[in-house]
Order: structure tokens, then C-alpha cells, then sequence
């Protein structure tokens, strides 16, 4: 459950909800861990506040979500079924609150694979190999990754970033089959299907 935290002089620590925003003030020295073993704790009051501020069939614009470089208003409409449309909005219908952003990334997972594939499967090409096998998934730390059999994985939180730079991350990740390094040997096979690649990777957010 994601909050927002506000520390202070204050004895307690508190939830406030407010515009479906979960909001936890606590103590200068209260630890992490303590904080958030109280907001579990209280997660059923929470969801039953923020289920009092989801009114069915009124949108809901409080926030915008940042997908491949622009920010789009995210609408949260109240339905049955969860789903998640893309538009120049992102337009979700949701059951209830519980974990929503984390339903709408596992979402927009399928935004990014339509993007990723066709260029996986064009650098293959043009790097004469095999179309190599992917998975996006949450990574901490990595936009892309490449094994020594020749698997690769990509960064679910790519779906920020521009599509230049998304480009360039497949194509370092395909180069790797054919150089598992970063010598220069590796950077003058980028540069040979992307000249101006140093002027991309700025595009990182």
C-alpha cells in the first residue's frame, strides 16, 4: 500500500485521506518498519475511506501518469471489472482501491510489450540473429538485461520513458548477443544502427 510520508515534532503517528490520497504523518524518529506495520494495521479503515470517496459513474482526475515521455491524465472510474484504456488519457475502471497502481503498471505491461517486440524483432533482423526471447518485469536498478544464453529483459518502468530511449535499451540488450560487453568494439556496433545514441541515452527520466 502506497503512502505519502510527513515526518514531524508529533508524538504519533496518524492516516489522513484526502483526494484518495493516503497520507501518514509520524514522528522524526519513528523507524520504517514501525510505520508501516501501523498502515497495515489500519488497511481496512483506509480502504473503507477511500471506497467512501470513489463515487460510481463520476471521473476522477486527481493525478496524471507518465507514459513514454508524456504526462497523461489518469481517470479512475468505479465498474465491476478492472481495466485499463489508453488514450491521450489513461482511462481505469476499477472494483475498488486495492493496490490500483500496481494493477495499472501489470496494465500498461502490455502497452510496453507491443512497443518492445517490433523492435526486438527489427535489430535481430538487422543484426542478423534470432529474434531472442523477452520478459518485462520490475527491475530495481537495470533498464535491460541480457544472459549468456542469449535471454532478454527489460525494465516494466521503461513505459515512462521516451520511445528513442526505449529503442536504444533494446538495441544495447540485442548488440549483447553478439558482444557480451561494453568494450568499444560493442558501443561502434550501436553507433552502427544508432549514430547519435550518446544524444539518446540523455533522454533517460
Amino acid at each position: 500500500m502506497q503512502y505519502k510520508l510527513i515526518r514531524s515534532n508529533r508524538k504519533t503517528i496518524a492516516i489522513i485521506i484526502r483526494d484518495k490520497q493516503i497520507i501518514v504523518r509520524a514522528p522524526q524518529w519513528t523507524s520504517i518498519k514501525t510505520i508501516n506495520r501501523f498502515v497495515l494495521e489500519k488497511s481496512d479503515w483506509i480502504e473503507e475511506k477511500l471506497d467512501k470517496e470513489f463515487v460510481p459513474g463520476v471521473d476522477h482526475t486527481t493525478r496524471s501518469i507518465l507514459l513514454f515521455s508524456e504526462n497523461r491524465p489518469l481517470i479512475v472510474n468505479k465498474g465491476p471489472l478492472f481495466s485499463v484504456k489508453v488514450y491521450d488519457k489513461v482511462m481505469v475502471t476499477t472494483p475498488n482501491l486495492n493496490s490500483l497502481d500496481y494493477k495499472i503498471e501489470n496494465a500498461l505491461k502490455e502497452e510496453l510489450y507491443d512497443v518492445i517486440d517490433p523492435m526486438v524483432t527489427k535489430y535481430a533482423k538487422l543484426l542478423n540473429i534470432k529474434k531472442p526471447p523477452f520478459i518485462i518485469r520490475r527491475y530495481k536498478r537495470i533498464y535491460g538485461r541480457c544472459n549468456h544464453k542469449g535471454e532478454l529483459g527489460f525494465n516494466l518502468y521503461l513505459f515512462h520513458q521516451d520511445m528513442r530511449f526505449i529503442e536504444y535499451v533494446v538495441l544495447h540488450e540485442c548488440a549483447h548477443i553478439l558482444e557480451f560487453n561494453h568494450s568499444r568494439k560493442f558501443y561502434d556496433l550501436i553507433k552502427q544502427f544508432m549514430p547519435d545514441y550518446k544524444d539518446v541515452m540523455k533522454l533517460a527520466k
